[in-house]
């Protein structure tokens, strides 16, 4: 369960609004009057002000308001007398906390329990788990303030209080659950993106029953955002810092390297290869050979091992390093018939490796590919004998 407070100077239309005109359930009503109107109910808070000499000038905020949280699974079942007694439950525990002054000394409690309050029933228009709204009167029964200082502090305070009693779970350890399980959503909801959008990945999360808020800038980009679970919001940088706006179109590419990997230039997926991320992946080349496509694919590692040996080769032109690429894939793919061809119409005269040509057992992608290198180039670059077939 979670609690939040805070003092406001516009208590009747709060009271209207957590009542909502008379139609929300009411859970309980503390010294004041049933059956009347929401704005009857206000004006006998203000008269009690007036009958305690308590002036606007001397309390500008008159009402404090609490929302009390419980989880879905906490209230599952509960009837009105239920949500009752957590209500008082939740005031007992309020007044019980005792904060400090920056000198030490305790400030003054607070004393919901002997005030005027109203607490009503709602529930999440999304999700539809329901929570408490509770608005008191700044002046308690005897004329006294309420103090609202740190107000904020003393509703976790006390919930954190009334989770202990009923062994429920602390909001902090809720929260890093609860952030897990928005964390995988929001991985899964990339996952499922061919191209990413924000409109899309929004749309995404919203299927799988959260919802999306978006912060832009000046300009309409995308600056930050939130996603709510249930009763509880989170930022995107709360979740994940995989996820803010900076960095999650990487998280996207990273989990979609064929994506990238295409909108690359020539040195960006040179580097890409060397990574680690492109070790992991299979990439496609194609070989065109006397009017005939040939696919390849190659692990990460054996695109390093290609590269990493054609680079030795010191060679007379891009063609001719071309040849030696486009003839070690060949070989690699075991197409050995394929690979003479090629690299006989590229000018070499090696007609084909000898027939003890072939991977050894156990053989690491990378060691073959460079294996394939070496047998390539002598293949392209060795050039033709008398006698041999044109």
């Amino acid at each position: 369960m979670i609690a939040k407070a805070k003092a406001i100077s516009h208590g009747g239309i709060s009271i209207d609004y957590i009542a909502r005109q008379g139609d929300t359930p009411v859970v309980k009503l503390n010294f004041l009057p049933s059956g009347v109107d929401p704005w009857a109910l206000w004006e006998r808070m203000r008269a009690h002000r007036v009958q305690s000499q308590v002036s606007h000038r001397q309390l500008k905020n008159d009402v404090i308001r609490i929302e009390i949280s419980p989880t879905e699974e906490e209230s599952a079942g509960w009837t009105m007398n239920d949500w009752r007694e957590l209500a008082e439950q939740f005031v007992r525990e309020f007044d019980s906390v005792r904060l400090p002054y920056d000198n030490g000394k305790s400030r003054p409690p607070c004393n919901m329990a002997n005030s005027q309050y109203i607490v009503t029933l709602h529930y999440d228009s999304e999700s539809g788990i329901p929570h408490m709204h509770l608005d008191c009167n700044r002046v308690d029964m005897d004329g006294y303030i309420n103090d609202d200082q740190m107000i904020g502090k003393r509703a976790v305070a006390a919930a954190n209080r009334v989770n202990r009693l009923r062994k429920w779970n602390l909001p902090t350890i809720v929260s890093m659950k609860n952030k897990a399980i928005v964390k995988q959503s929001c991985l899964a909801a990339l996952s499922e993106l061919t191209d990413f959008s924000w409109n899309e990945y929004s749309a995404k999360l919203e299927s799988k029953g959260y919802k999306v808020k978006f912060r832009l800038d000046s300009s309409g980009a995308v600056k930050g955002y939130m996603v709510q679970m249930g009763n509880s919001v989170y930022k995107s940088s709360d979740v994940s810092r995989d996820l803010t706006p900076s960095r999650i179109r990487k998280t996207w590419e990273g989990m979609h390297p064929e994506s990238r990997y295409e909108q690359m230039t020539p040195k960006e997926r040179l580097a890409f290869v060397l990574s680690p991320e492109g070790e992991k992946f299979i990439f496609q080349f194609c070989v065109n050979l006397d009017g005939k496509s040939i696919e390849i694919s190659v692990s990460g590692k054996a695109a390093q091992g290609f590269y990493d040996e054609i680079k030795k080769f010191p060679v007379s032109s891009q063609a001719e390093q071309d040849g030696i690429f486009k003839t070690a894939m060949l070989l690699f793919a075991n197409y050995v018939v394929a690979a003479t061809t090629f690299a006989e119409n590229c000018g070499g005269g090696v007609s084909s490796p000898d027939s003890n040509w072939g991977r050894d057992k156990n053989e690491e992608d990378i060691l073959w590919a460079r294996r394939c290198c070496r047998m390539a180039r002598e293949m392209v670059t060795t050039p033709r004998r008398r006698g041999m077939r044109m």
